[in-house]
């Protein structure tokens, strides 16, 4: 029988390969065991809590088949990095120059500036132990920030995550299952996830409704990145 872990708030792809004596999240992502999770989530990113990641054994086979003769094209992913998209700094960056930043994560403090080419983005590496981060922007404002479970762009708590990630929201609202499930059956106009959909929606020169219908996910998703 087949052993699996069912993701956990705040797992991430490398901290579950960690907890089972793989090197990596490449090591379970990339294994065929798990070709069925790839199909459901098109990115390790991007898993959910409940989802089911298959631990390979022994007797797995670590590779894929390729018929002889077959030409091939693999894309190696980098492996566990930790990627903040601060959309909410760029306008400021444009007027008044560079951001200075430190990210710190258990031990380690990462320092720089965010430019005007970086788009309000920055990558760092990641430890299999790390669970939380956190942010200072100008030496004075800090964010705390949990590490893991971003979450689809076409649910509720992924599209809430991302919208606040680029500045259309405050941090402090709370995630999408305490704000409200904005659904094109259930709007809640007043709701903090449905506020930042409009404030994206009318950015984006959609029409502006506050609920998460496919235009607005795949515009969220094209601006995030992913």
């Amino acid at each position: 029988m087949k052993r699996t872990h069912r993701v956990q708030p705040g797992d991430w792809l490398g901290s579950i390969a960690a907890r089972y004596g793989f090197e990596h999240g490449s090591a379970l992502w990339e294994h065929p065991v798990n070709a069925q999770l790839r199909e459901l989530r098109s990115s390790p990113d991007l898993l959910m809590v409940g989802d089911e990641v298959t631990l390979p054994g022994d007797d797995d086979p670590a590779g894929i088949e390729v018929a002889s003769g077959q030409r091939v094209r693999f894309k190696i992913r980098p492996d566990d990095v930790l990627r903040l998209r601060l959309g909410g700094v760029v306008p400021f960056i444009a007027v008044f120059g560079p951001v200075p930043y430190s990210l710190t994560i258990g031990d380690r403090t990462f320092e720089g500036e965010l430019g005007p080419d970086s788009e309000g983005a920055l990558e760092v590496p990641l430890r299999p132990g790390d669970d939380k981060a956190t942010l200072t922007l100008m030496h004075s404002t800090t964010y705390e920030l949990s590490i893991g479970g971003l979450g689809p762009v076409e649910e509720s708590k992924g599209a809430h995550a991302r919208l606040i990630n680029l500045g259309f929201g405050d941090p402090g609202t709370g995630d999408a299952d305490e704000a409200g499930d904005a659904t094109p059956s259930g709007d809640q106009a007043g709701d903090p996830l449905s506020l930042a959909l409009r404030a994206f929606q009318r950015r984006e020169g959609l029409e502006v409704d506050g609920v998460l219908q496919p235009p607005t996910a795949e515009a969220l998703k094209e601006r995030y990145g992913g």
